[in-house]
């Protein structure tokens, strides 16, 4: 049977729509807005989960951690992200000129929802913590 969520090309193409919204993000903000993207009437940013709904959506966080390494990998060695180093956060990960090219030639309607979502989440998180992120994890986990 094959996947149809949760690819890793569809890892990738988010995680790219992702740093292309919100650059500077290290592995574990990503990992968390990705999923509150995905999951976003879950969690409440928005009307519709983009991937269905989850009867354990915390359990899938660690599930798609891998899928996300493996994505940012990939990304890297396509020059579609650059990674640099921040003294608080560690390894962040920004969009390439490259990478920006390629983000406008997506065109598709989840795509477009999940680039959507991943803007409301930034404008009512900012500025971004991983502590918020995990706050919001937390208390979506114990409803």
């Amino acid at each position: 049977m094959q996947k149809l969520f949760n690819t890793e090309f569809e890892v990738s193409m988010r995680l790219l729509i992702l740093v292309d919204s919100i650059g500077n993000l290290n592995e574990d903000e990503l990992a968390y807005i990705d999923f509150f993207s995905i999951y976003s009437r879950t969690f409440n940013f928005g009307n519709d989960n983009l991937n269905g709904d989850c009867s354990f959506p915390v359990n899938e966080i660690t599930i798609q951690r891998k899928l996300i390494k493996n994505a940012i990998k990939d990304l890297v060695l396509k020059s579609l992200i650059k990674v640099s180093f921040d003294n608080i956060k560690g390894y962040v990960y920004s969009v390439t000129n490259q990478g920006y090219s390629y983000v406008r030639k997506i065109d598709d309607s989840y795509s477009r929802q999940y680039q959507q979502n991943v803007r409301l989440i930034k404008s009512k998180l900012s500025p971004i913590s991983i502590l918020k992120l995990k706050e919001i994890a937390t208390q979506r986990s114990d409803d």
